[in-house]
């Protein structure tokens, strides 16, 4: 029995997997990032001052300092850059362990003011293994110069593997403490209660959701409860789409829409989970089952040969 444990514990990590997979997650992530930071100004953080800063444990224990507007604006270009390079795969190794050091800094920068957000922790871990990664091996520039110095095409590898599971893994990790948080602090009170058609109706007044569909549910005291009760289930039950095929076909799908939903009626957004997303999407079986030979090969398996 623990012989057979190890063997599932190391093909669920180590188990060979195209470079592809991994390569356009990394296209897709820094991507993301990049496009979603061009519209930041760390710079403002500066101007607040020291009056407003309480610096998190990981900034006072390695004496990281407020800069100045001036400096944080620069360190805004410097990450762009890396997230560039780190995107389209050049000089891939440096670029991504630069986007790490620097996100480290302006991702946990606004977290030193009074208010610890959640919303872009899992974003981290995804840094962290991309930088200890090979996510450079395939559709990048550097894998176009390796080609063009004769080395051979990156082969199937657990390298490939272990990145996408760590996102993975932080994402239900995510869901799952939130879906265990209201269970403990809240119980059946958050389901049966008038919790959720308060949050309904607080957002609809004091956010910007892009209907008005939370005004309606509002009005509908059990939708709200049905809703209430599905997100505790769908969160607290998330973990199990990393041991299921079956259940991730339909939890993943459930807390992306859940998501999407929440930015809709909420009007609150949580890009950086809707970004580790792109971990959960078989790339390459995508591509290979919208190839046309592919569709070709299935299909002459499929039909019977006539008989001479």
């Amino acid at each position: 029995m623990m012989r057979k444990l190890v063997s599932t514990w190391d093909r669920f990590w180590f188990a060979p997997q195209s470079a592809t997979d991994l390569a356009i997650c990394r296209i897709l992530f820094f991507g993301g990032i990049f496009c979603w930071r061009l519209t930041m100004d760390s710079g403002r953080w500066g101007e607040l001052g020291a009056a407003f800063w309480f610096p998190i444990r990981l900034f006072r224990d390695l004496g990281l300092p407020l800069l100045d507007p001036a400096a944080l604006r620069a360190l805004d270009f410097v990450w762009l850059v890396a997230l560039a390079l780190s995107c389209v795969g050049w000089m891939t190794r440096a670029s991504t362990l630069v986007s790490l050091v620097v996100g480290v800094y302006l991702i946990g920068l606004p977290h030193n003011f009074g208010k610890i957000h959640h919303s872009d922790a899992v974003v981290l871990f995804v840094l962290v293994a991309l930088a200890l990664s090979h996510c450079g091996d395939a559709i990048s520039v550097d894998a176009v110069q390796r080609r063009r110095r004769g080395e051979p095409a990156p082969r199937p590898s657990g390298e490939y593997r272990w990145p996408i599971r760590v996102a993975w893994l932080g994402w239900v990790l995510l869901y799952s403490a939130a879906g265990v948080a209201k269970i403990r602090n809240g119980g059946a009170a958050w389901v049966f209660s008038d919790s959720f058609r308060n949050i309904l109706l607080e957002h609809h007044y004091t956010h910007h959701p892009l209907v008005t569909w939370g005004l309606a549910l509002a009005d509908h005291p059990l939708a709200c409860h049905l809703l209430a009760a599905g997100t505790i289930l769908v969160e607290t039950l998330s973990p199990l789409a990393l041991c299921s095929r079956r259940l991730r076909g339909f939890l993943i799908p459930a807390l992306a829409t859940m998501q999407i939903g929440i930015w809709f009626v909420l009007g609150v957004r949580f890009d950086w989970y809707l970004l580790v997303l792109v971990f959960w999407i078989p790339w390459s079986s995508l591509a290979a089952s919208a190839s046309p030979t592919d569709r070709a090969a299935r299909d002459s398996r499929a039909e019977p040969v006539p008989l001479a």
